[in-house]
């Protein structure tokens, strides 16, 4: 009674009760926050409907503030089915931190990944206050209500809806009743160390509504509900004992907060006219890929309690109005009339005019997240959010404030395997690669130590600077052993194991132009120590070293270009590189590479259509490892064309990323075997090409494994499974 006292001057401020004047009962459906549980709410949602129950409000909290807000927002209880299974949920909440990635030289390169990042500063560790990055969330969320996002009062949504968020700094409740839905939603989303809180325009830090009462009947008859039914998707879980998971960091603190969580709620029981507590209590609340076994046990439940569900219909279906309710495909795009920008993102203003006067639809968002994630990764800020007020998309930073540095883990890798059903020759490899980096800063520069090991095994020291126009300047010193020579274990037909050392530096800038191009001019020396093995191991040349030099002085400016290609139309991912390199050693000679590649996925009605183009051709020492290339049955080549046209279907959706592609691909190489007497190549690009391939390929993966297989029609298989 204590909480409701407090609560109520907060709620009787920003709220009237609905409907005061309605001859009918106010009907109310108040949905409890839960996790992965809260996927119960739709088989609910979905029973009620079925018996002609359709709520005059709607009140959710946490999870149950998604579905609620679906459900609010126009969707059917099918479309709601859909979007939760093809959102994969997994993969959008269980994406770590990524904290302190300053990195202009691969912040627009789809290939660069770390798998873990921490941040730590004088005032504790940590720089985002939570372990969970919120960037992929906040997209899903402004994707989903892109056309009732700008609705601004939410009693002008189909149904009527409310949300509630936890003020962090008092603890009080925040209803939201009207203005921008995603903030809503987003804030009473926010359980606390898991996302990051979310920052109003004013300053206030909020958390997840649940924090403040995860199941708010008392709001419901506050705002004039005569009949509440009440769904608690985790009653039947403390009811159980011990939640699954409880044995793990994060299940113990989920269950310390549902324990909590649940004491301060019972009190909201006897307030309800009608309370389901559906059986999720073997379901986690992390159980995000568990959908199908959550939406069971629930239709199971509600089988079991059928003549609650007929009491409800009996009490409830005469007062049921069966006139037609407003589709969410029914309520009109909003148009873009500007942007509007803090003062820490308001230099990339001019990058964004071209979306002015578009629709605020799927598509343009997906464009826009895109372009403000290359502005948090070239500019350093926490995150970068943004929300769609009264047709303006208000742009916000946030500094991580006192970081001082971070640590990054990173893990990659696969099994790869051909086969030559000319020869018979069989090759299987596995390659995982660790990585482990700190940052520190000092003003604005930033030292990075950094250690790889793997194939290559190496230790470096970088330092650089970012610049507020979009360029920055890095120096690194590197060294270490691993495989370094043309005839490394992963990367050569002949495989071997090498122990090569290397020892260099690298003088670097790059230039960021718009957000989609980038500009690398680089300067690096090497210095290569190739293994000492006796030649017959490998070339069946007895009596002779591997290698007639092994000592290499290798210099080399080169040239590299990057662009984008995910800001075209239609465009899902993708990105053009080119490198020209140029070297002149006192005991190389000169020497030159060239490398060109183009990846990019196009969506197209039902699928998408993949294209790859590579294009390398290399004359510099032919010992060292980067005077080849790699041709995707395992082949070394210093010339090579690779081009492949593939048609993707996305099994679920592409949101979920789950895949298969059927492709066709034509190759040409040469030069494709090593050994101490090679004569030199004519100086000539692609002069060593002496045919072209082609042959079928099929690929099936998911955002983070992917097994390709290739056939040419010269026997040659390849396998290649590999992970991020």
């Amino acid at each position: 009674m204590k909480r409701l006292l407090l609560a109520l001057p907060a709620i009787l401020a920003l709220l009237m009760p609905l409907h005061a004047s309605q001859e009918d009962p106010v009907v109310a459906l108040v949905l409890s926050g839960g996790g992965a549980r809260g996927f119960a709410h739709v088989p609910i949602i979905e029973e009620l409907e079925e018996r002609g129950i359709r709520p005059d409000l709607v009140i959710g909290v946490s999870m149950g503030g998604l579905i609620g807000g679906l459900y609010a927002s126009g969707y059917t209880v099918d479309e709601i089915y859909s979007y939760i299974r093809s959102a994969d949920l997994m993969d959008t909440v269980f994406q770590p931190s990524q904290e302190g990635q300053q990195e202009i030289g691969k912040a627009v390169n789809p290939w660069w990944d770390r798998s873990f990042s921490l941040g730590f500063s004088d005032e504790g560790i940590g720089g985002s206050g939570s372990f969970l990055s919120d960037h992929a969330i906040n997209h899903l969320l402004h994707d989903a209500f892109c056309r009732t996002e700008d609705i601004g009062d939410f009693d002008e949504l189909p149904i009527p809806f409310r949300t509630l968020g936890t003020d962090f700094s008092t603890g009080g409740p925040i209803v939201y009743s009207h203005g921008n839905l995603y903030e809503a939603l987003r804030a009473t989303m926010s359980m606390p160390v898991i996302f990051p809180p979310l920052v109003m325009d004013d300053g206030t830090y909020v958390v997840d509504g649940g924090v403040w009462d995860n199941l708010p009947v008392d709001l419901a008859r506050e705002l004039g509900a005569d009949i509440v039914i009440a769904v608690d998707v985790n009653e039947s879980t403390i009811a159980a004992g011990m939640g699954p998971g409880v044995d793990t960091l994060s299940g113990a603190f989920l269950q310390y907060l549902l324990v909590i969580g649940q004491k301060s709620i019972i009190g909201q029981y006897p307030l309800s006219d009608y309370l389901l507590t559906p059986g999720t209590g073997a379901s986690s609340v992390m159980g995000y890929d568990d959908v199908e076994g959550i939406f069971a046990a629930t239709r199971a439940w509600i089988d079991d309690n059928d003549a609650l569900f007929y009491q409800v219909e009996e009490a409830l279906s005469p007062y049921m109005d069966d006139g037609p309710v407003t589709h969410y495909t029914d309520i009109p795009y909003t148009t873009i009339k500007g942007f509007s920008f803090d003062e820490e993102t308001e230099r990339f203003a001019s990058h964004f005019e071209s979306f002015n006067g578009l629709e605020w639809d799927e598509e343009v968002i997906a464009r826009i997240d895109h372009d403000l994630a290359v502005v948090k990764a070239v500019t350093n800020l926490k995150s970068v959010d943004y929300k769609l007020v009264d047709g303006i998309v208000k742009v916000r930073g946030h500094e991580a404030e006192g970081l001082s540095g971070s640590v990054h883990l990173g893990l990659r890798g696969g099994v790869f395997t051909t086969l030559d059903l000319s020869d018979g020759a069989f090759r299987f490899q596995l390659d995982p690669d660790f990585s482990l980096s700190f940052d520190f800063w000092f003003d604005d520069v930033k030292l990075t130590p950094a250690m790889k090991l793997g194939q290559e095994n190496r230790l470096s020291l970088e330092a650089g600077r970012m610049f507020g126009s979009g360029w920055g300047l890095w120096a690194n010193a590197h060294g270490g052993f691993g495989g370094y020579s043309a005839s490394s274990g992963r990367e050569a037909v002949d495989r071997l194991v090498t122990r090569d050392w290397n020892f260099g530096f690298e003088l670097g800038s790059s230039f960021l132009i718009g957000l989609s191009h980038r500009i690398d001019i680089v300067f690096s020396y090497d210095y290569y120590l190739l293994d000492d093995i006796a030649g017959s191991d490998v070339f069946g040349i007895p009596g002779q070293q591997l290698w007639d030099q092994k000592h290499h002085h290798l210099p080399r400016l080169f040239l590299g270009y990057h662009f984008d290609l995910t800001r075209l139309e239609e465009v899902l991912w993708g990105a053009l590189d080119f490198r020209a390199g140029a070297s002149v050693g006192w005991d190389e000679g000169w020497g030159w590479d060239l490398w060109a590649d183009l990846r990019s996925h196009y969506m197209l009605s039902g699928g998408a259509l993949e294209v790859d183009l590579s294009l390398f051709s290399s004359r510099m020492p032919y010992e060292i490892l980067s005077s080849w290339r790699i041709d995707p049955f395992g082949q070394v080549t210093q010339d090579l064309v690779f081009f492949e046209l593939g048609w993707r279907h996305y099994f679920i959706s592409p949101s979920n990323g789950f895949y298969g592609m059927l492709g066709l691909f034509v190759e040409g190489l040469g030069r494709d075997r090593l050994g101490p007497v090679e004569p030199p190549a004519a100086p000539v690009p692609f002069s060593t090409i002496d045919g072209l391939e082609g042959g079928l390929s099929i690929a099936l993966g998911t955002s983070f494994l992917n097994a390709t297989l290739r056939v040419s029609l010269t026997g040659r298989m390849s396998l290649e499974v590999s992970f991020v």
